[in-house]
């Protein structure tokens, strides 16, 4: 919390259920902030106290995903060819040969809602 502000921890709990709710839902922060009438930039900025103050939420987890190897297709022979990452939501990302790393992983992180544009 910012120093010289009294913590409201009433407050606190509410946005910590509304993240924990958030994370449950699978939506993206988008929907489920227009669902229920909350503006995105409270959201955001509560899901990063939280997480930074060690509420347990964002980043403390490791979740993994299952991968689809599809067969018949060489892996190295495709070396040229685009990658393609299918995120939780069910939105596709296609990452052309040569992409810029820093770049992607900037545009990642604005996908997982863990910074903002």
């Amino acid at each position: 919390m910012s120093v010289g502000r009294r913590r409201d921890e009433r407050k606190e709990q509410e946005w910590m259920r509304r993240v924990k709710e958030w994370q449950a839902s699978g939506q993206p922060v988008e929907h489920f902030c227009e669902q229920r009438g909350i503006k995105k930039r409270s959201f955001y900025r509560w899901r990063r106290l939280l997480s930074e103050s060690g509420g347990g939420l964002v980043g403390d987890s490791v979740s993994f995903l299952p991968v689809q190897i599809v067969p018949g297709e060489n892996l190295l022979a495709g070396a040229s060819a685009a990658l393609e990452v299918v995120l939780g939501d069910g939105r596709t990302l296609r990452v052309a040969p040569g992409f810029d790393v820093a770049t992607l992983r900037q545009l990642l992180a604005v996908l997982e809602g863990t910074q903002q544009c």
